[in-house]
């Protein structure tokens, strides 16, 4: 690829924009077009897709989903939004970083031209990103579960032994496991799945990103066109106590969103789940699946339990996002201030004291 770069705006589904998805060595499954677009959809926001070309040829891309105030940010149902750049196969690696390099960059200062406030997340050396620190983006790591499905033995030996042990009790129990269809998915099962979610998220203390109305069009968007599946575990009453929603590609596919009651933990039915999701995608050609996230402490104990390896996710602020004030940052600050003040009033105490 020779010539000047110019960044332009693509159709979601462009065709060599889903060439480079295709092939790119950052890409994952929630690059996948329809994905990126249900994101948006479902919550209010919009996609964009920048494409950098070399005359006729596209040297690389960008899917956003933009939020009404036009902040960019990661979607659980699009989770990586960083560029990819095309291949360039047989390439030095010096040439190739030097064009990766210059290619996500055109794309990311086109980006933030249009929207200032960017958070990016990609795999590891999916791009030279070293000039865009240098440039003021604020990089730092967050972490996933990737599960080898490629043996489906050998991934039942690296669950932890009393994981297995639930998913036996759930199935002695009576619970469960069945794909919906997009012909199921009705408004009561939407009204379920909504809520579970919620009380997931919740009970990690994040906010919803899909409210009813949104895994409405979700659901409708995703299974009808057989982008995702969602796979639900029903109690022996026949209500639905857990769910998961996956993406359908391979051979690598994704956790896109789940939920689950606090009894379904408990009593396994969360349990033989999982293991029953990765069993069929299993079957169905899948070698290996992003658990969508590894948190740390309590809340992350059920899924390391599934005895995944432990993998990076590099995460890219732009310069313009790391000035802007998060809620997490307010709660920080002020939590700050609460301490100083306590600090000041045993002080004077002590002071008075003596």
């Amino acid at each position: 690829m020779t010539g000047a770069l110019s960044v332009v705006e693509l159709d979601v589904d462009d065709a060599a924009w889903r060439q480079i998805v295709d092939t790119a060595t950052g890409s994952s499954p929630f690059h996948h077009p329809r994905l990126v677009r249900a994101a948006a959809s479902s919550t209010g926001c919009r996609s964009v897709v920048l494409g950098a070309r070399r005359g006729t040829e596209l040297a690389g891309g960008i899917a956003a989903v933009v939020s009404p105030g036009g902040s960019v940010l990661p979607r659980s149902l699009a989770a990586f939004n960083g560029p990819l750049v095309a291949a360039m196969p047989g390439a030095h690696p010096r040439a190739r970083h030097r064009h990766e390099s210059t290619v996500a960059g055109a794309l990311l200062d086109e980006l933030v031209r249009r929207h200032p406030r960017v958070s990016l997340r990609m795999r590891p050396g999916t791009v030279d990103i070293r000039g865009l620190v240098e440039r003021g983006w604020v990089p730092s790591l967050s972490f996933t579960y990737h599960l080898d499905l490629s043996d489906l033995s050998l991934a039942w030996r690296r669950v932890d032994d009393n994981r297995r042990r639930l998913v036996r009790r759930a199935e002695h129990l009576g619970y469960e496991v069945r794909e919906v269809s997009a012909a199921d998915a009705d408004g009561r099962l939407v009204d379920r799945v909504a809520r579970l979610h919620a009380q997931q998220q919740a009970s990690y203390g994040t906010p919803v990103e899909l409210d009813r109305a949104g895994w409405r069009v979700a659901l409708a968007s995703l299974l009808g066109s057989r982008v995702a599946r969602l796979f639900a575990t029903a109690d022996p009453r026949g209500d639905l106590v857990a769910f998961v929603l996956v993406s359908a590609s391979v051979p690598s596919a994704a956790v896109l969103a789940s939920g689950a009651e606090r009894s379904a933990l408990d009593d396994g039915a969360a349990a033989l789940l999982r293991w029953e999701v990765f069993r069929q995608v299993s079957g169905d050609g899948v070698r290996v699946l992003d658990l969508n996230g590894a948190r740390s402490g309590p809340h992350g104990r059920f899924k390391a339990s599934f005895g995944g390896e432990l993998v990076e996710r590099w995460e890219l602020r732009s310069p313009e996002q790391t000035t802007v004030p998060t809620w997490g940052s307010i709660v920080r600050r002020a939590a700050t201030g609460v301490r100083s003040d306590v600090r000041r009033l045993r002080t004077l105490r002590q002071e008075r004291s003596w």
